[in-house]
């Protein structure tokens, strides 16, 4: 399907991930995009998730739940400890954000502050947050931070009150206002519902009122303890600028960079599923409505956006947020709609290992309208569509050449190619188990950990991991030990998880034994029976054979496929072995089902979606309901 030249060429960014933001359990990271030069006629296009904005502003367990509204238990007054109040600012939630800059005078002290934006919605005067002055610097070793209070009338803010003028200041600071959209996210490791967000229509000092889109029954999600995160959201403002932008500005929309955002399913007509911004260089605005001020339009924190570059020049875009850890969930729209969703995480993630198999169907009733719908005809199951150069790449998911009842997914793992010229064979792949008998240590001076395990079958070059290996604690002359480090009596003893649970690379071994070089024995082996190894698994539940990615290894042109036998894989197949693996690549099993239109009948072996990027769901569920999907929880590296 072609695209106007109006609309969009998309090309993916990545977001580079730094650390774990203070406080807080998600991980902050800078999205890096290169915008070409490009021009109105022929511009350039990025996708892009920008995650949420800044750090938890709260994290607590819920209280109690009514309808749509969740309650957080009262906390002692730092001020006066006999009294009991709430922990949120009353309305502060779901205000419009108000803004202010100030000045320092010749003491390095803060001045003349003055408000930008009022900001409104207000119910009760918000905190104000003045960032401290550096320290140590050549013109003032002493320092001290400026506080401020701010007053609202109606609604705003009226007036910015400095309560300490601070000291030490060789840089304006910035003013902090509390206010704008805020979402919750639940976090509990040990819900089924970790990461889904509710974005907050209101709150009181204990009590937020969520929105409800997909109209659960809260009280399900949110059990009392539930453990919550909120965050504040993303504006169009916030995110690239309220009154400057690093993106090009005119006042003339036309020769402006633009930027798309996916319109709500029921705002959706026809081919008209997005909307337009530009920025006028004093704010942002819609292409279609340039007089229709924007600056505050809130951006979900699942939701990607399409960045238009319109203008002469390269730019370097850094936008910095922060990205989800764990389970999280994408919003499917209701049949006839589409939305741009992101991928939520922080690493290149593949279709087949985000959808689960349980959130698929070929079933069309109402029951299964929350379900994701698989056909071989992608007029009619859900689909996936990435943009390259200007034509929609179209991607479904067919049921009849996909393995959606597999219970234990496979793993395989490689070894560098043994053959000529670095050439893999079937022998450089394995997916073996089995017991750990014994553990001692090999002679000489540079001992180390000699594992038994009767007829292993294992090859030199595989990397094998050790779990589940208990003993008694040991110093280096094998004597038990206590948890201080004394020698203790035969019989007593310190039982520890060992040190060699792990991933080894084997490279001395006999028919039943292996040494993992480099290890030291730290344990009085347990032969509990639930000591093992592996260098992978077979799987369980397979229908049908399964295609094999080979990455890495510094080689190139290797293609295999899993040889599935009673459900599971039972050997490997190499249509090429490829050439130069001199290292073990890493080996990505399919569950496989995914088609493109690109590639006929032949299914693709996956679709990547890359870091910090989206895509655009297509519902043609013929009874789809907008809904929320879980998603596989990713493992971060």
């Amino acid at each position: 399907m072609k695209f106007e030249r109006s609309h969009l060429i998309a090309a993916f960014c990545s977001l580079a991930v730094f650390g774990l933001a203070r406080n807080s359990s998600t991980p902050s990271g800078t999205l890096t995009i290169n915008l070409p030069a490009s021009n109105p006629e022929a511009p350039s296009y990025q996708v892009i998730s920008p995650g949420f904005n800044g750090e938890a502003v709260y994290i607590g367990p819920v209280l109690s739940v009514s309808e749509n509204n969740i309650t957080f238990d009262t906390v002692t007054d730092l001020v006066n400890p006999t009294r009991k109040i709430g922990p949120f600012t009353h309305g502060v939630f779901a205000s419009k954000q108000a803004r202010a800059t100030c000045s320092i005078d010749s003491n390095g002290s803060i001045v003349n502050p003055s408000l930008v934006d009022p900001g409104d919605q207000y119910l009760h005067a918000p905190s104000v947050f003045i960032s401290p002055p550096v320290q140590g610097t050549v013109n003032s070793s002493i320092t001290e931070n400026a506080y401020a209070k701010c007053e609202i009338e109606s609604g705003r803010v009226s007036s910015i009150i400095i309560t300490n003028e601070g000291r030490g200041y060789t840089y304006t600071p910035s003013i902090a206002i509390d206010g704008g959209p805020h979402f919750v996210r639940i976090t509990e490791n040990d819900s089924n519902y970790s990461g889904l967000c509710f974005k907050i229509l209101g709150n009181s000092d204990t009590t937020l009122e969520l929105e409800n889109l997909s109209d659960f029954q809260l009280s399900n999600l949110l059990k009392e303890g539930t453990v919550v995160e909120i965050f504040k959201a993303w504006t169009l403002g916030s995110l690239f600028g309220y009154e400057n932008t690093e993106l090009a500005s005119n006042s003339n929309s036309l020769l402006a960079d633009w930027v798309y955002l996916c319109l709500p399913p029921d705002q959706q007509n026809g081919d008209t599923s997005f909307t337009t911004f530009f920025h006028d260089n004093d704010s942002w605005k819609e292409v279609a409505n340039p007089t229709n001020e924007v600056s505050t339009r809130c951006i979900y924190p699942d939701e990607a956006i399409i960045i238009a570059r319109r203008f002469d020049e390269e730019l370097n875009l850094q936008l910095r947020g922060n990205v989800l850890l764990g389970s999280s969930f994408w919003r499917l729209p209701p049949q006839g709609k589409q939305l741009l969703v992101s991928n939520p995480y922080p690493v290149e993630i593949k279709l087949s290992d985000l959808i689960k198999p349980e959130f698929m169907t070929d079933g069309n009733s109402s029951e299964e309208g929350h379900l994701w719908y698989t056909h071989h005809n992608p007029d009619m199951a859900d689909n996936i569509k990435i943009l390259n150069d200007t034509v929609w790449s179209t991607y479904w998911h067919d049921r009849n050449s996909s393995n959606l009842n597999v219970s234990r997914k496979a793993k395989i793992s490689a070894r560098k190619g043994s053959g000529i010229g670095g050439r893999l064979t079937p022998g450089d792949f394995s997916f073996s188990e089995g017991n750990i008998t014994d553990i001692e240590s090999t002679a000489g001076s540079g001992s180390h950990a000699l594992i038994t395990s009767p007829g292993h079958g294992l090859k030199k070059g595989f990397t094998v991991t050790i779990s589940n290996v208990k003993g008694y604690r040991i110093n280096s002359d094998n004597k038990r030990i206590d948890g201080s480090g004394n020698e203790i009596e035969e019989g007593f003893g310190l039982i520890i998880n060992s040190s060699l649970n792990g991933s080894w690379q084997i490279q001395n071994l006999t028919a039943d034994t292996f040494e993992l070089v480099g290890s030291s024995l730290d344990c009085e082996f347990l032969p509990d029976q639930n000591a093992s190894w592996s260098t992978g698994f077979q799987g369980e539940g397979y229908d049908r054979n399964v295609t094999l990615t080979i990455l890495g290894g510094g080689g190139t042109g290797a293609q295999a496929t899993g040889i599935v036998e009673n459900g599971s894989i039972t050997s490997i197949s190499l249509k090429s072995g490829g050439f130069s693996y001199i290292t073990a690549p890493e080996v990505i099993v399919h569950d496989g089902g995914w088609r493109s239109l690109l590639t006929g009948n032949v299914p693709i072996s996956n679709l990547t979606i890359p870091a910090g990027s989206g895509l655009l769901i297509v519902r043609n569920h013929p009874s789809g309901i907008e809904t929320l999907m879980p998603l596989n929880k990713i493992s971060q590296p």
